[in-house]
């Protein structure tokens, strides 16, 4: 359990399976406007998801690509603000093959419920690292968070 810290994202929608988002290409568009607007960008990119992807048709699944910036601006076409406040978010890193990432979900999930915790809003990752190759295998290095409360008694 970990106490996230509030931050201001400039972001992108994203509508489509998850395995297709262009990280790269949203992250760096999102720097380069917000540089252009003279904003501070600070932190690793942001990812927000709404939707489960096994009860989600994958062109259906909802996100959000961020960046944290700091500054006053407006948002501007394609590119939005979001404030995120601190909460209370279960956390796991995933470094390791795309093809274990559903099972590290899954045991954040089983672990959110086996301690008394329940769910209170799309989960978020944030990326320490770029993906890497490994024997031609995709490696991921994130860092998972579950907004999570007590459950009532």
């Amino acid at each position: 359990m970990e106490k996230s810290k509030p931050m201001t994202i400039a972001y992108v929608e994203h509508l489509g399976s998850y395995d297709a988002i262009p990280l790269d290409k949203y992250v760096g568009e999102l720097a380069k406007w917000a540089s252009e607007k003279g904003l501070r960008t600070s932190r690793e990119p942001v990812g927000i998801f709404y939707d489960a992807p096994d009860t989600t048709p994958p062109g259906m699944c909802r996100s959000e690509i961020g960046i944290p910036v700091t500054g006053v601006t407006q948002p501007e076409g394609a590119f939005k603000l979001k404030e995120m406040p601190g909460m209370d978010v279960a956390v796991v890193n995933h470094d390791g093959p795309a093809r274990d990432y559903a099972g590290t979900y899954r045991a954040l999930t089983e672990w959110i419920a086996g301690n008394g915790y329940e769910g209170v809003g799309p989960s978020f990752e944030t990326y320490p690292k770029k993906p890497t190759k490994r024997a031609g295998e995709l490696i991921l290095h994130t860092k998972i968070h579950a907004p999570v409360r007590k459950k009532a008694p």
